[in-house]
């Protein structure tokens, strides 16, 4: 099973399994783009993010869709950075959609700091339904 696959639709969404969260892309030049499962597939031990999408300029966009444990989310994220990331100084970033109130924490808050700062990555986190355009 391939855990990768180009599309060039104008639409991208990521779902998660129980319909509750939802990541959805908009491509309106329908570039290509790669959709990478990574959960138990590009990595199977370990933290890890659910998706991830690389676009025609190398931005990468990490992708977790959870429940109520964001703090817990930040981390898989990250733990996927590390191991996938092909430019650590590349502009990336990540979304985290949630069902939990409230989003922002502390902890949360330290992980947009720390993501900014090691990684290039810009972390967004969302309730239920995230949009965002490709450009």
């Amino acid at each position: 099973m391939s855990c990768s696959q180009k599309v060039r639709h104008s639409k991208i969404v990521f779902e998660d399994g129980k319909g509750k969260c939802k990541m959805c892309f908009d491509n309106p030049n329908r570039r290509v783009v790669t959709k990478i499962l990574v959960d138990n597939c590009a990595i199977t031990e370990g933290k890890r993010c659910d998706f991830l999408l690389l676009d025609h300029n190398s931005i990468e966009y990490f992708i977790e869709l959870k429940g109520k444990q964001v703090a817990y989310a930040c981390s898989q994220v990250e733990e996927t950075i590390k191991k996938l990331t092909k430019d650590v100084l590349a502009i990336k970033y990540s979304f985290i959609v949630s069902t939990a109130c409230p989003l922002t924490t502390t902890e949360v808050q330290i992980f947009k700091a720390t993501f900014k700062k090691k990684y290039n990555c810009s972390l967004i986190v969302k309730n239920n339904i995230c949009h965002y355009c490709i450009n």
